[in-house]
């Protein structure tokens, strides 16, 4: 199962870091507290300023040479900071993780892989349009806007024009 959510993992640890103020943190900076064993938690854990690192990858179901393989990508593509977090706990990080990025429109990005899971479990109809689902806007939608599946909306492909509150 890890191995099958992985990209997944790794792509939404690169959008979270990134996704902040460009402003160094004051306060926040992350503290790791004393490693664990992964294999020994019986229930998630919640970090708050502190998190807890894994001792061992493979006792949480990670294999350390494809962290290590996503670690030579990530630098070969330019980030700058990766956190690879199972259930609370840190199993990899690397780069600056004290410093906010700016990130702008990874919103959709985001939401859209993380939309593969549930369309993996069968979950969620790719082909259900928006007046399948009853989805509407203040502004009423068109009838075309409205034909608009789910697969068009997380292609960013929809059509769906909606002028911005802001």
């Amino acid at each position: 199962m890890i191995q099958r959510l992985f990209p997944l993992i790794l792509i939404a640890g690169l959008v979270l870091v990134g996704c902040a103020p460009a402003v160094p943190l004051a306060k926040a900076t992350p503290q790791f507290s004393t490693n664990i064993p992964g294999d020994t938690l019986q229930s998630p854990v919640y970090p708050g300023l502190e998190w807890t690192m894994a001792d061992n990858p493979e006792g949480m179901g990670w294999s350390s040479v494809k962290l290590a393989q996503a670690h030579v990508y990530a630098d070969r593509i330019g980030s700058a900071a990766v956190m690879v977090i199972d259930d609370g706990i840190v199993v990899a990080s690397w780069g600056d993780l004290a410093y906010k990025y700016p990130c702008h429109s990874m919103r959709k990005s985001l939401i859209s892989a993380l939309y593969g899971i549930y369309v993996g479990e069968g979950k969620i109809d790719l082909t259900l349009t928006l007046r399948d689902l009853g989805i509407d806007d203040f502004t009423p939608l068109t009838e075309v806007e409205k034909t608009a599946s789910i697969a068009d909306l997380l292609s960013a492909r929809s059509g769906v024009y909606i002028e911005a509150a802001g």
